[in-house]
């Protein structure tokens, strides 16, 4: 085996470098499904199966799938079937040999550029030694030395690489033409059955065979039930069935409606096959389904809705959670409840995560039309409830019938609401005006008096006033400029200095120190300035950190106001 792998372009050398070994499982578990693949991988698999989109190339993983991506490449999960892939991920580097002098030269890394059209190729190797010898890179035994560990990853590492190669050139320089035929027809076969079930979807509620639905890929019945199972992990009919019944539970649930007409409703003409499937499918009878579902295993993609619905005295099975932007009253209200804590990427959702929890209801804030359709083929699920605490717990009490503990809710909140406005009430009789800033990576904004969250809070529950130049702000968080800052002079602000993933504030929150907008304010010269945190004052906002808000509203200004 070579020890460089040469290009002849411009007679320049390359020499690949192994950097790591870990397996495919573990490379996802951190990982949402969409990222960026921050180093140049080849991945081999070894079970499972999926389908990827990579800078919008859709290529289909599967046992003895070979595939070699550069980093940077944008990559989304699209199908998995069953819990996911199963294999191993290779980390390497390019270098250029650099020819300085007769005796040797030195090493500049690179740039690697995929031997293909696309940003990735794939190959398919029929080599068992391959998964066998990387387990045994990834879990040495005794008797091998260093330097034999080191020859062994380069020699396979350079296999691999020498089968992508060949593969990315073999129509050009093989003249293989039937076998890039055949990797374009399997392309195109794949993607008529992803367009099938996109049909299914759309058309559940409509008479529906496997012959049919072969038909819509213009395949023979028993090639596309082979494809669709390796994409869905079920036989059509199967997978058809239980999409079914996962809206038949969401029309149960959010319409009340006779079960007799919801087997009508999603596809299913005999009432009485109807309530054998749906039992077999979810354990209870269509009547008791009502019932039931408050204690199944829910998974709740807002901490905040989370925290609602513990109030309501309902447990979710999982809730989706930005670790920096937990609040710590709610880490602890779930870890005393058992909540399973599935961390997540700020804007992003974990599908595979939520699938593996077995998931058998999803409770869902606004989302996209995309995210939805992805989420509908996990389990049933509940959306679009209010932004603001109080009238998701409404919505949420009426979903699952806990008004009563709902009403308790209220009461709680407003007393203490009511206990917060007796401690500012000096406060709030002289009119003194309150302001929370928002320090943002390009600039600032208000919370406006007019919205919800701890808009709600400050300027109605307590009454508190935003100065009268920042009133007309109908949005959440309005646009301000720094000039605007001696007009508006309250009394008290509150910075919130907005945490974001992947970004940084610091020059914009120095800016407005130094600023002499800033200096001038009389907050700010009579110590009245508070920091809060994002994860509370934005995130955090239901009703266990509605108390925390309100304590350090009135720890902070009463505390001023006393000195």
């Amino acid at each position: 085996m070579s020890l460089y792998w040469e290009e002849r372009r411009d007679m320049e050398q390359v020499l690949f470098r192994w950097q790591g070994l870990q397996t495919l499982e573990a490379y996802l578990k951190p990982i949402a499904s969409h990222f960026y693949t921050r180093n140049n991988v080849l991945i081999y698999v070894t079970g499972g199966s999926a389908d990827w989109t990579i800078n919008e190339q859709v290529i289909r993983l599967e046992p003895g799938s070979l595939a070699g991506i550069a980093a940077g490449s944008q990559v989304e999960i699209i199908h998995a079937v069953g819990f996911g892939l199963k294999g191993w991920v290779i980390d390497f580097c390019q270098y250029e040999v650099l020819r300085t002098d007769p005796h040797g030269g030195e090493l500049m890394r690179q740039k690697w550029s995929v031997p293909a059209e696309g940003p990735v190729v794939l190959d398919i190797l029929a080599k068992d030694e391959v998964g066998e010898q990387l387990e045994q890179l990834a879990f040495p035994g005794k008797g091998r030395s260093g330097i034999e560990q080191e020859l062994i990853r380069q020699q396979l590492l350079y296999l691999l690489l020498d089968t992508l190669y060949k593969a990315a050139y073999s129509g050009e320089q093989t003249g293989n033409q039937a076998v890039k035929d055949k990797q374009i027809a399997n392309k195109a076969a794949d993607q008529a059955v992803l367009n099938s079930i996109d049909y299914v979807h759309q058309h559940y509620d409509k008479s529906l065979t496997r012959e049919a639905m072969a038909k819509l890929a213009d395949l023979s019945p028993w090639h596309y039930s082979r494809k669709f199972r390796a994409m869905t992990g079920k036989p059509p009919l199967e997978y058809l069935n239980q999409y079914r019944i996962f809206r038949a539970q969401e029309r149960l649930l959010l319409a009340g409606a006779l079960a007799q007409d919801v087997a009508k409703q999603v596809g299913f003409e005999d009432a009485y096959y109807f309530s054998r499937r749906f039992k077999q499918f979810t354990g209870v009878s269509p009547k008791s389904y009502v019932r039931s579902v408050a204690s199944s295993r829910i998974c709740v993609l807002s901490a905040t809705y989370a925290e609602s619905l513990l109030a309501l005295g309902i447990v979710p099975h999982s809730v989706l959670v930005v670790p920096l932007l937990l609040p710590e009253h709610q880490r602890k209200a779930f870890e005393r409840h058992g909540v399973k804590m599935i961390p997540v990427p700020q804007y992003m959702i974990d599908y595979q995560a939520i699938q593996a929890e077995r998931t058998q209801f999803i409770v869902s804030p606004m989302i996209s039309e995309g995210t939805r359709r992805h989420l509908m083929t996990i389990a049933p699920m509940a959306i679009g409830f209010a932004a603001d605490m109080m009238g998701a717990i409404s919505q949420l009490a009426v979903l699952f019938r806990r008004e009563r503990e709902a009403e308790r809710v209220y009461a709680a909140i407003s007393a203490a609401a009511a206990e917060a406005r007796n401690q500012l009430a000096d406060v709030i009789r002289t009119r003194a005006t309150v302001m929370v800033l928002r320090v943002e990576p390009f600039g600032y904004r208000y919370l406006g008096a007019h919205s919800f969250g701890v808009s709600r809070i400050l300027y109605r529950e307590l009454g508190l006033t935003i100065p009268s130049v920042l009133n007309e702000g109908q949005g959440w968080f309005n646009p301000l400029r720094l000039e605007q800052l001696p007009l508006a002079n309250p009394r008290y602000i509150f910075v919130e200095n907005r945490i974001t993933e992947g970004e940084d504030n610091q020059q914009s929150l120095q800016a407005l120190m130094s600023s002499k907008y800033w200096r001038q304010l009389d907050a700010v010269q009579n110590n009245r300035v508070f920091h809060v945190e994002t994860g509370l004052w934005v995130n955090g906002c239901g009703p266990i950190g509605h108390a925390e808000i309100l304590r350090q509203i009135i720890a902070s200004i009463t505390k001023q106001a006393a000195q």
